[in-house]
């Protein structure tokens, strides 16, 4: 009898897990604008881009910006013809290839790639499992081959069990959500999530970066560095980049954003070496495309944090840009 009961019980504590979860499941599934943060959402939109939700196919792209938010924050693409970015935050190489591959495959290929990935974002993760994955970004087959590689190249920059980590994240996963859903009380961030998106498809890709100050003097994560040593994955994928673009006849300027005068004046030289080394090598690799091996500084009074420039400093940069002078430093 006693025995009975306790399969009863245990019976209607699965039944009622399985409720909550499917729930929370269809929720997350169903209404993602209504809890989302602004990273998640922007990932979700690049997605929805590549589905044709959003569909670019009548605007004349020739330029398309491929980088991290740091790129997203310099630039002011409404002033840059017939351009579109995904500067996404904290992308790395792996994101970037399969954003230029999923592009093309999808829309008429570019005339032009400028690509811009920060050095920290050749040494450490941060988009990957939280943004990429979190957002379906990646296919199953493309999370598979990334898989395969990171295990060949025994790299360990992905972190922990990859396969158990991508499933959790089908599954929705509720502590991968948990705080964005406390953040939006659940269901209060549809209307700035609905306003990020028309900003983002008005402005060419761009997405806004709130609350910068008008002067910065903060130490970027470059400084904490002694030296530069990109991890094997990411070497890799910027080669399949590389090798991506001549196959397509796409015409890549590889170069870095610029930092605060302040955290470039204590970067270790070491750091500085290894980058100008690293980028010469793919530059004698690949001859044809402009990769600039130059870490260069613009005014702290230019910045709104310690990484991305505030509104004076995209003015400035994007006429700099536009005149020519940026893709010309090497």
């Amino acid at each position: 009898m006693k025995a009975n009961k306790n399969i009863k019980f245990l019976r209607n504590v699965i039944l009622i897990f399985l409720s909550v979860y499917i729930t929370i499941f269809i929720f997350i599934e169903a209404f993602p604008l209504s809890f989302n943060n602004v990273n998640n959402t922007r990932w979700k939109i690049t997605k929805q881009v590549f589905e044709k939700k959003y569909d670019l196919s009548d605007s004349t792209i020739n330029i398309l910006f491929i980088g991290d938010s740091r790129l997203n924050a310099a630039l002011d693409f409404t002033k840059i013809d017939y351009s579109w970015s995904f500067g996404m935050g904290g992308s790395t190489t792996i994101e970037s290839y399969y954003l230029i591959k999923k592009y093309i495959s999808v829309y008429k290929k570019p005339d032009t790639i400028v690509m811009s990935i920060s050095p920290r974002f050749l040494t450490e993760i941060f988009a990957f499992w939280d943004l990429a994955i979190r957002n379906d970004f990646f296919t199953k087959a493309e999370f598979k081959e990334i898989a395969h590689i990171h295990k060949q190249l025994d790299d360990t920059i992905l972190k922990g069990k990859l396969n158990t980590k991508y499933w959790l994240y089908k599954m929705n996963f509720p502590a991968f959500f948990q705080e964005d859903v406390h953040n939006n009380l659940i269901i209060f961030g549809k209307e700035k999530n609905e306003e990020l998106i028309s900003y983002v498809l008005y402005n060419r890709g761009k997405r806004p970066h709130p609350n910068l100050k008008e002067s910065c003097s903060s130490l970027n994560n470059e400084t904490k560095m002694t030296k530069f040593e990109p991890s094997p994955i990411f070497n890799f994928y910027f080669d399949k980049i590389l090798q991506l673009c001549k196959d397509e006849q796409i015409n890549l300027i590889f170069m870095a954003m610029p930092m605060n005068e302040s955290s470039f004046s204590r970067l270790s030289t070491d750091f500085v070496d290894d980058y100008k080394k690293y980028m010469d090598k793919k530059q004698k690799a690949y001859p044809k495309f402009i990769i600039s091996n130059d870490l260069y500084a613009l005014p702290d009074s230019l910045f709104g944090d310690e990484s991305h420039l505030n509104a004076k400093g995209t003015e400035f940069f994007t006429e700099e840009f536009l005149k020519g002078k940026i893709i010309d430093v090497q």
